[in-house]
């Protein structure tokens, strides 16, 4: 479970910081800023989070090792041994 947390600060912040950035050019005081032409960076918002969804699986990925890795640790009897020190 640990691995998510410098996961999410190095790789999926970079995109957060991005998409946040795209969200306060196109709005005045949280709301939407119709008067702005803001097509141009349409694109670039699509393609930011499709990378965000796919950076996310990974964080489900690394979650689900962690959940497995805890079920096996408990059925087996040497399941917490064999993690730790092999």
């Amino acid at each position: 479970m640990f691995l998510t947390i410098p996961y999410t600060a190095l790789v999926i912040q970079s995109v957060d910081n991005k998409l946040f950035e795209i969200r306060h050019n196109n709005t005045v005081n949280g709301k939407s800023n119709s008067m702005k032409d803001s097509k141009s960076e349409d694109g670039e918002a699509d393609s930011l989070l499709k990378r965000w969804n796919l950076l996310h699986a990974g964080r489900t990925v690394l979650g689900l090792g962690a959940l497995l890795t805890t079920v096996y640790g408990i059925v087996s009897d040497s399941g917490v041994r064999f993690i730790i020190f092999k």
